[in-house]
């Protein structure tokens, strides 16, 4: 009962948080509706194929191994995609034999999914409820909303900025499968009304219920980003999050509130997911280090700090008016970027008023991310540090409580 109550919620909050919530959208309709993605019809589908049959079916809840060979079969399935696609291009292997093995084990993931959801959704509940965060309402002890999220690939994002400032002014969702030429082309015919717009993959998507994380991600990711989902619905019912919802909807706008919306979750994401992780999984671990980049005594390349920079000289250049410069000069160092092997298929306005809404990522210089983890270290617990930043309601009232 207490799901079929919280769907129809989700489904409410992301009916008005899946389209076009601005003054663009009756321009930017024609070029997208055939490709919009569709919550009621995915909730639809989801709940008589997912919902419907785990009312009937219990999982074993207990299973870490299942986890950790879910994950370590999700390795191998990349890297036969990768030996196919060298294999189709005239090199080493078989391609009927590659393509047979690939089937043969995403049968056997699929067969696991449901199991693998249900594991980690418990691990993260009874994480959760070991630093004491059960509900939004008044600390009641009971687990709301539900943990519920499904390991799929979820719908992409449109993004649209102007050209003469990095700001979304417009977030559309599309059809998971849309291709990257039909991105392209979405994106060319937006270009034409004199703005930036991105077709971007997202890790996940907490307005459907269950959530989206996204299926092709590591282990670690998995879990930060299945508590961030969750966080967004239980944050709805803070004011911090109905703010958030409120400009979804297009009521109220406010760039702060969707900053400090989604650093909270990140922040929160994080810890909760390494502290799952640390429990149940670190010692399966095939290595010491999990980190990715350089290795050896070598200095690195520090890609934060170039982004920061780039972000910076972008910024400076749109408020001298040098449009052009700006979006010449984002295009040179995208391929600056890859040549030190990073790809970013996109570098424009878009790109960064997407990726700059986490405050605390490397594509923002937005002080809210150093304010929100100033906030985080004067709270002495993390139910503490959520109690607080949920009830903000303005970066005035951020700035109060971090004391800067």
């Amino acid at each position: 009962m207490v799901q079929l109550l919280f769907l129809a919620i989700a489904v409410l909050i992301g009916y008005v948080a899946t389209g076009p919530h601005s003054g663009v959208g009756a321009e930017i309709k024609p070029i997208v509706q055939s490709h919009v993605f569709s919550i009621a019809a995915w909730e639809l589908h989801t709940f008589t194929t997912e919902q419907i049959p785990g009312l009937f079916h219990s999982r074993d809840t207990s299973d870490v191994q299942a986890v950790v060979r879910y994950f370590k079969n999700a390795e191998q399935e990349r890297a036969l995609e990768s030996q196919m696609s060298m294999a189709a291009a005239g090199g080493p292997g078989s391609v009927p034999q590659t393509q047979k093995e690939l089937k043969a084990l995403r049968q056997e993931q699929e067969a696991a999914r449901r199991t693998v959801e249900a594991v980690i959704e418990k691990q993260i509940r009874d994480t959760l409820s070991e630093q004491g965060i059960y509900s939004p309402f008044f600390n009641l002890r009971f687990s709301f909303p539900p943990v519920d999220f499904i390991l799929a690939m979820p719908p992409q994002n449109l993004v649209i900025s102007p050209r003469d400032r990095i700001e979304a002014i417009n977030e559309t969702l599309l059809n998971p499968d849309t291709s990257l030429q039909t991105a392209e082309q979405i994106e060319s015919e937006i270009e034409q009304l004199n703005l930036s717009a991105l077709v971007t993959d997202i890790g996940g998507l907490g307005a459907t219920l269950p959530t989206f994380v996204a299926e092709d991600m590591d282990l670690k990711y998995t879990l930060s980003t299945a508590v961030h989902e969750w966080l967004h619905q239980y944050l709805a019912f803070k004011p911090l999050g109905f703010l958030y919802v409120l400009n979804e909807v297009g009521i109220k706008q406010s760039q702060d509130v969707d900053d400090i919306n989604e650093t909270l979750a990140d922040i929160v994401g994080n810890e909760i997911g390494n502290m799952v992780y640390d429990k149940y999984y670190r010692q399966y671990e095939n290595s010491p280090s999990g980190g990715e980049g350089g290795t050896g005594g070598q200095p690195s390349f520090d890609f934060n700090a170039e982004m920061r920079t780039i972000r910076k000289q972008v910024d400076l250049l749109l408020s001298e008016g040098k449009i052009d410069e700006a979006e010449q000069y984002m295009d040179t160092m995208r391929v600056y970027l890859a040549n030190h092997g990073y790809y970013i298929r996109k570098l424009n306005q878009a790109y960064f008023a997407f990726y700059g809404t986490y405050a605390d990522q490397p594509t923002s210089i937005n002080p809210i991310g150093a304010e929100m983890k100033q906030l985080r270290t004067e709270s002495v617990t993390l139910k503490q540090f959520l109690d607080r930043a949920s009830s903000l309601t303005s970066r005035q009232a951020l700035q109060q409580a971090a004391g800067t």
